[in-house]
C-alpha cells in the first residue's frame, strides 16, 4: 500500500481512487505471521542485524497527509554501527515484528479511512469474478465488491492434507485419547493440549524452524533454561519436579539445521567479495545462458566455485591437511549440492548420533569448532542469494530448469535459512534433560491403534498420544484449497509455472493467463508467485523491487481516471 500511494505522488494523482483491502483475520498489516499476541517463544530466523527494513518517507497526495514512519532498526532502537563485531546477534520474537508492522500499517490507514480512501473489509474474499465486463470480488458472506484492479498479496494457505495426515486425522477424529494438530500454528493451541495432559508424550513430524517453535514453547511450559557460558550462548535446561515430558521429532531425511553464525564477526568469513557477487550477478542474468542452461548447474557449478574459494580462507576447517585444492572443492560442493548425505571427509557426517551433530554445529556456529565445507556452503548460499533472486526472475530459464534450480535453492535453505545458534543449545539442553528424544528422527514407521501412534526405529517404539505436522507446505498452486484460488484455477485465470510451483507473472505483477489474455488486471505478489519469481519469502521482499514495480504498473492502468 506505501509502495501503491507512492507511485499515485508520482503520478501527480490528487483524487479519483480508492482502496479496498480484504483480511479475513485481525493481523492487519502484518498477518498471522507476526500476529502480536502470538507467544514470545516463536522466534523470526532472521537477525535484527540484518533487518534493515527501510524507513517510509511522508507522503503528500492531494489533500491526504501520510506521515513518516522510523525503519525497523530506529523503530527498535538498535545501532548496529555502534556494537562490537563479536557481540552475539539477537533474532526477535515474531510478535516483535508484528507490533512494528502494525504500527507502520495504522499510521498509514488511519489517515487513508478518515479520507474514505481507504476501506478495510474484515472478511475472506472468495471468489474473483467477471460480470459483463466489470470485476468484483465476492467474499464469504456473499457481499460483491466491484473493482477496476485486484492485487493478491497472500501468505501460506491451506492446502489439501496429504495421505499420512489425511489418514491420521481420521483415525483421531474417533478417538478422544488421541490429539493431532495438522499444522504447528498457533502454538497456543498446542499448549493448551499441554497443559490439559498429566503427561505428554508428542511426536512431531518435521525437524525445522516449527519443530524448534514448538519444542521451545512446551519446554517453557515445565522449566527453565539456564546460561552456562554467556560469552558462546551455552545452556542448559531445569526441569519442574512434576514435569512428565517427552517429545520426538521425526522427519523423511532426519538432517539437522546448521545455525547461523553467532555473530558480525564469525559472519564475515562466509561472505564473498563484492566483486564476486557482481561476477556471480552477470552470469546468472546473462540471457543467453539462460537460454541455453541445461540443468541446476548453471547455478550450483558457479556457486561451487564461489563457496570453494571462501573455504580455503578459512583456518580452522575439516580435514584441512587434505584438501587438495580448488579445484577438487569444486567437484565435492556439485556432489553435495545434488545429494547432501554424499560423505567425504570435509562434510560433516550425517552419521553421528543426532546430539554430537547439534554440538558440532553449534560449535561451528560459534566459533568454537572446525568448520565443515557443507555449513560453508550454506552461509555461502545465504550471503549469495539476493544476487541469485535478483538475477534469476523473470529469467529466460525454461519451466523445468527453473524448478531444479527451486528444488536446489529449497534444499539450501537447511543451511541458508537456519535459526540461530540458540535453538540448538536449547534442543541439545533439552536432550540432555531427557525431554526431547531424537533417536527417531530419520523416517521411523509409524502404525497407529486405538491407543496411540507408535513410532518404530532400530529396535526401539515409541508411544505418543500427541501428534503434531510442523511441516509448512510448499507453495504448489495445485495444492492449494482456498476458494478464491481454486476458482481461477478453474476458471484458467491462473496458470502454474511447472506443476510443483506457483503463478506465471509478468515482471510487474500481473498474470500470465495460458492463452495470452492482456485484459485480466489481477496480479500476484508473495508465496504464491514461486516459479517465475525466486526468493519470495523473506520479509525484505515486501519492501522490494517487485512490490514497486507492480504499483507503478497499477497507477499506469489507472492513470485516465485520476483526478476526475
Amino acid at each position: 500500500m506505501e509502495c501503491l500511494l507512492g507511485s499515485l505522488r508520482e503520478a501527480g494523482a490528487t483524487s479519483g481512487f480508492e482502496i479496498l483491502a480484504f483480511e479475513q483475520s485481525k493481523a492487519f498489516g502484518h498477518g498471522p505471521v507476526y500476529a502480536t499476541e502470538q507467544t514470545d517463544s516463536n522466534w523470526i530466523n532472521i537477525s535484527e542485524r540484518a533487518l534493515d527494513l527501510p524507513p517510509r518517507a511522508a507522503l503528500c497526495i492531494g489533500t491526504l497527509q501520510i506521515p513518516p514512519f522510523a525503519d525497523y532498526l530506529s523503530w527498535a532502537q538498535l545501532d548496529f554501527d555502534a556494537t562490537p563485531p563479536d557481540e552475539i546477534d539477537t533474532f526477535p520474537p515474531r510478535s516483535k515484528i508484528g507490533r512494528y508492522l502494525e504500527e507502520r500499517f495504522v499510521s498509514l490507514s488511519t489517515p487513508l479511512i478518515e479520507a474514505g480512501v481507504l476501506h478495510v473489509v474484515n472478511e475472506t474474499a472468495d471468489k474473483i469474478s467477471n460480470d459483463e465486463g466489470h470485476w468484483q470480488v465476492i467474499t464469504d458472506s456473499g457481499t460483491k465488491h466491484r473493482v477496476d484492479d485486484l492485487l493478491l498479496a497472500v501468505g501460506h494457505q491451506p492446502t489439501a492434507l496429504d495421505d499420512q495426515i489425511k489418514a491420521w486425522n481420521e483415525h483421531a477424529t474417533s478417538l478422544s485419547n488421541l490429539v493431532l494438530f495438522k499444522d504447528p500454528y498457533p502454538v497456543e493451541e498446542i499448549l493448551e493440549a499441554v497443559r490439559a495432559s498429566k503427561t505428554v508424550r508428542m511426536a512431531i513430524r518435521g525437524y525445522g524452524l516449527a519443530t524448534m517453535d514448538v519444542v521451545r514453547a512446551v519446554a517453557l511450559e515445565f522449566g527453565v533454561f539456564e546460561v552456562v557460558d554467556p560469552s558462546l550462548g551455552t545452556l542448559r535446561y531445569k526441569a519442574d519436579d512434576d514435569a512428565d515430558v517427552v517429545m520426538v521429532p521425526f522427519s523423511l531425511d532426519g538432517l539437522t539445521m546448521g545455525p547461523k553464525p553467532l555473530n558480525s564477526a564469525m559472519d564475515a568469513q562466509f561472505a564473498p567479495s563484492d566483486e564476486t557477487l557482481d561476477l556471480l550477478g552477470d552470469h546468472l542474468s546473462d540471457r543467453n545462458s539462460q537460454e541455453e542452461a541445461c540443468g541446476a548447474n548453471f547455478l550450483t557449478d558457479v556457486m561451487g566455485r564461489i563457496a570453494a574459494t571462501v573455504y580455503l580462507d578459512i583456518e580452522n576447517r575439516y580435514d584441512g591437511e587434505n584438501v587438495r585444492g580448488q579445484s577438487e572443492l569444486e567437484a565435492l560442493a556439485t556432489n553435495w549440492m545434488a545429494d547432501q548425505t554424499y560423505s567425504h571427509p570435509v562434510f560433516l557426517d550425517v552419521t553421528i548420533k543426532p546430539e554430537e551433530t547439534l554440538d558440532r554445529l553449534a560449535a561451528m556456529g560459534s566459533g568454537e569448532g572446525a568448520v565443515s565445507f557443507d555449513y560453508c556452503i550454506g552461509q555461502v548460499w545465504r550471503h549469495c542469494q539476493p544476487t541469485i533472486y535478483a538475477a534469476l526472475s523473470y529469467s529466460a530459464l525454461s519451466d523445468e530448469i527453473m524448478a531444479k534450480i527451486i528444488s536446489v535453492d529449497e534444499s539450501m535453505k537447511r543451511y541458508a535459512y537456519g535459526p540461530p545458534v540458540a535453538s540448538l543449545r536449547q534442543l541439545k539442553a533439552l536432550h540432555d534433560a531427557g525431554l526431547l528424544n531424537l533417536k527417531f528422527l530419520g523416517d521411523p514407521s509409524i502404525s497407529t491403534d486405538t491407543s496411540c501412534w507408535t513410532l518404530t526405529a532400530n529396535g526401539r517404539d515409541f508411544e505418543a498420544l500427541m501428534m503434531i505436522n510442523a511441516v509448512l507446505d510448499s507453495p504448489k498452486i495445485k495444492s492449494v484449497t482456498a476458494n478464491i484460488l481454486t476458482s481461477l484455477l478453474k476458471d484458467g485465470l491462473i496458470d502454474p509455472v511447472h506443476d510443483d510451483l506457483g503463478i506465471s507473472t509478468r515482471e510487474d505483477g500481473y498474470i500470465e493467463t495460458a492463452d495470452g489474455r492482456e485484459d485480466v488486471p489481477i496480479a500476484f505478489l508473495g508465496r504464491l508467485a514461486k516459479g517465475t519469481v525466486i526468493g519470495v519469502d523473506a520479509i525484505k521482499e515486501c519492501f522490494g523491487q517487485r512490490v514497486k514495480a507492480w504499483s507503478r504498473e497499477a497507477v499506469r492502468k489507472a492513470a485516465p481516471r485520476f483526478n476526475e
